[in-house]
């Protein structure tokens, strides 16, 4: 069941033509989210292709331990002459390393989460562009979001709390990701709160303390 739906969306790209991929993936302290959008041209074809895909579920990742699947939430998209889908799933842990969108188009990689930080990274072609010489996707744009703190990254942009890796043909064979986060620990968010807590409870402190003096100050102009 597990390679047969990696299989399905291979077979599923066969059909269709012109294909862009966008790639989200938001990473926050405590989850992942990758949501994925497939691009193509709007025709009656394509649609209909598209309408018998969506039609079954597909499996995000597959866990060994549990023998579950995990299904990705899956809508059809539109944006002016483009049809398309997307596929949603909100990974916890370093669950990522298991979503079968990754493994299909990198043979190398690696999703580590510790106490202290998040590290991604790939290595090797993007393998899902071409099978067998023939052209899956036209050109493959990867997006990480993060409001944490990014150590170091390999991006071919960053734009605010977002870094972007353009792949297509002439680059596929060797354009790995690499991004390292810190990772906020339980500790630094506590104290976070702590700091806040203080700051809230001196403001409070001190407007108190001006309105007395404020009160005092009216009473001793009537006298």
């Amino acid at each position: 069941m597990k390679y047969s739906k990696i299989l399905l969306l291979i077979v599923f790209a066969f059909f269709l033509t012109g294909c862009d991929v966008t790639y989200n993936l938001e990473i926050t302290n405590d989850y992942m989210t990758e949501s994925v959008d497939f691009w193509y041209e709007d025709t009656a074809e394509n649609e209909a292709i598209i309408d018998q895909y969506l039609a079954v579920d597909h499996q995000a990742y597959f866990d060994m331990n549990l023998s579950l699947n995990y299904n990705y939430t899956q809508k059809k998209i539109t944006d002016n002459n483009k049809v398309g889908m997307n596929l949603r799933y909100n990974y916890s842990g370093d669950n990522l390393q298991k979503s079968s969108l990754i493994d299909r188009c990198y043979y190398k990689k690696s999703v580590t989460v510790t106490d202290s930080e998040i590290v991604l990274y790939t290595d090797g072609k993007t393998s899902c562009l071409y099978m067998d010489d023939n052209k899956l996707f036209d050109s493959l744009t990867i997006n990480i979001k993060t409001d944490l703190p990014v150590i170091e990254n390999n991006a071919d942009e960053v734009n605010g709390n977002t870094y972007t890796w353009k792949i297509n043909e002439k680059n596929y064979q060797d354009h790995p990701i690499n991004i390292r986060i810190s990772r906020e620990t339980q500790e630094e968010g506590f104290n976070f709160w702590i700091i806040i807590i203080i700051a809230v409870i001196i403001c409070l402190i001190i407007l108190i303390a001006l309105g007395i003096i404020y009160i005092k100050n009216r009473k001793n102009n009537k006298i």
